[in-house]
């Protein structure tokens, strides 16, 4: 679960600038190259769909830019360079959504780093734009950063969502990965009983003799597996943990952000096939859409 190279995506944006951020205090953390990427569409009018005079002007124009965004870019990498990161770059010219898992590949990146407007903006991004199609693509891991805390020497305080399964135990090893010296971080498990239980035994004797005992054992069953995952991952560079609670996973994830200090949630998928039913009304995306940090996604493995 080492991240030895990490993509970041910039438009040259103050979002994208919290994104670069992030990612040179976590390469400076993790010994990490910086992979650099633009996308610029080099697609230009034809005369047929304007002018002649008026196509020139914007080819020029198109030109010129690509210019200016070279230079920005290279000037990046001399600022990433002079902080002590190894950091190359590269424009594709294609879409961001098209090119960044693209070169991610290329690149053969451990992690993609984008920046966001913020949970509002994230909320609007995600639906059907840049940000969820290199989510849903599965080229790499992907962090979507927030503007707060800027991972100086990893991230402080992670959570990360569990439902004990495979992919759940690979966001917890990049999170451990992730977390600063001394960090904290807290795996969150949320369950409920089936609902032809609680809907059958609802209330009276009935409810005392056979909810009550199922509930325990519930809670018993996650704080077994708790303390299982715990006892693998704990080491003494960071404090592990683990809570439960009886409530939806898609309702106990979102109260434990809002209530808790996080700089980083990290979740898994299901892999390609999985995630692109993922991304329609499951935890993974009501955490990814509105969590008030930053979020991590966690591919899975293809098969599962």
């Amino acid at each position: 679960m080492e991240i030895k190279k990490i993509l970041v995506g910039t438009d040259f944006s103050k979002q994208a600038e919290a994104g670069l951020t992030q990612a040179l205090n976590l390469a400076r953390a993790l010994s990490a190259e910086l992979v650099l990427v633009h996308c610029a569409s080099s697609d230009s009018p034809s005369e047929a769909e304007l002018p002649s005079d008026v196509t020139t002007t914007v080819n020029n124009l198109l030109k010129a830019q690509l210019v200016n965004d070279a230079v920005k870019l290279e000037e990046l990498r001399e600022y990433c360079r002079k902080k002590g990161v190894e950091t190359s770059h590269q424009i594709m010219h294609e879409s961001p959504a098209d090119g960044i898992p693209r070169a991610a590949s290329e690149h053969r990146a451990d992690l993609i780093i984008l920046g966001t407007r913020g949970r509002t903006g994230l909320a609007k991004i995600l639906l059907g734009s840049v940000a969820e199609r290199v989510v849903r693509s599965g080229a790499a891991d992907t962090l979507i950063a927030r503007p707060g805390p800027t991972a100086e020497g990893g991230y402080q305080k992670l959570l990360v969502p569990t439902d004990f399964s495979e992919t759940a135990e690979r966001a917890l090893q990049r999170a451990i990965a992730m977390a600063a010296d001394g960090g904290t971080v807290e795996l969150f498990h949320c369950w409920r009983l089936p609902s032809t239980a609680t809907s059958r035994w609802a209330s009276g004797a009935v409810a005392d003799s056979v909810v009550e005992p199922l509930k325990r054992d519930f809670a018993a069953h996650a704080e077994q597996q708790g303390k299982r995952l715990v006892d693998k991952y704990q080491t003494d560079r960071i404090n592990l943990v683990f809570a439960h609670t009886e409530d939806t996973p898609v309702h106990g994830v979102q109260a434990r952000l809002e209530k808790g200090d996080y700089e980083l949630v990290v979740t898994g998928s299901r892999g390609h096939k999985g995630f692109k039913r993922w991304l329609v009304g499951s935890v993974a995306e009501g955490t990814v859409r509105y969590s008030p940090c930053s979020v991590l996604v966690v591919q899975g493995a293809k098969t599962e």
